[in-house]
Formats: C-alpha cells, structure tokens, sequence
C-alpha cells in the first residue's frame, strides 16, 4: 500500500512558470532577463526552481547562468511567504575575441558553483493564478554575482 501512495504523491505535481529580470549588483553591474520553472510536490515540503537568465553585459562579452534550486517556503500563512534555498547554477561566459576579461584565463565556457537564494512571493485570491515574487541570488563559484530580482509565475495548477 504505501508503494501505491509514494507513486500518486510523486504523480501530483504543481507546476509554476514565468518571466524574471533584474541586475547583478556584485561584479558586473549588468541588467538580466530570464525565465523560471517550479516544481512542487503534494508530500515534500521542498519546491524544485529550474531558471535560465541572460544578463546584458558590456562590450560585447556574454554571460548566461542555468540554475536548479530547491527551495524551502517558510510554513506560515500570510499575504506575504517568505522562502530560500540552495542549488547549482552553471554560468556560460564568452569574451569577444582579442581580449580576456572578467578574471577569466580563457576566452569562452562554462564555470558550476553553488546557488544560495533568498527571496519572498506574494499569495493573495485577488492575483488569481499569478504569483509575483522578489529574490535575491548570491552565486559562489568561479563566477560569482550577487543578482536582485523579480517576477511573476503563473501557477498552472497541481501539487500541493
């Protein structure tokens, strides 16, 4: 019986997703624009953040960053819900050729580090199925930023 209920739980899966923009204050002072995924399930406390961001660096350099965060939405309710988190993110970097640039070594790839995440959306009948939400990401790595953000998710229904 309960291998029969671990498999409807993980089934019933709530799925939220949306737009995000912001700007990393830390190293390079550039604006971001992305797109985030969550994924919550009806017998863990835990939601699963996927995101991708672009971030609009000058001269001509690119810098893009692919996260996965499991977060944890403090259990109180309130118009406000607190949540943080951690996971990994995986930062792309490229350097227009004849110059390397942001302490990097080499031109172009990608660098992994650790993703910590502290934000907070807001829960009220009134949004129907939109959800906005503020956050802050301090990413520890090769690359480090420190971006500060919102956005809004469309919450698509199941889970818990």
């Amino acid at each position: 019986m309960t291998l029969t209920a671990a498999r409807l739980a993980i089934a019933d899966v709530g799925v939220e997703a949306g737009v995000r923009a912001g700007a990393d204050v830390y190293e390079h002072d550039a604006a971001f624009v992305g797109v985030d995924a969550r994924l919550s399930f009806t017998l863990s406390p835990l939601v699963i953040a996927l995101s991708f961001d672009h971030f609009f660096v000058e001269d001509g350099h690119t810098l893009q960053q692919i996260g996965v965060t499991a977060l944890y939405e403090l259990p109180i309710a309130a118009l406000v819900r607190p949540y943080g988190g951690i996971g990994v993110g995986v930062t792309r970097f490229g350097v227009p050729e004849g110059g390397i640039g942001m302490g990097m070594v080499d031109a172009s790839g990608a660098r992994a580090g650790v993703n910590v995440v502290a934000g907070a959306r807001l829960d009220h009948a009134s949004l129907w199925r939109m959800k906005p939400f503020v956050q802050a990401t301090l990413g520890i790595g090769p690359i480090d930023v420190l971006t500060v953000g919102g956005g809004v998710l469309f919450d698509f229904g199941g889970g818990r």
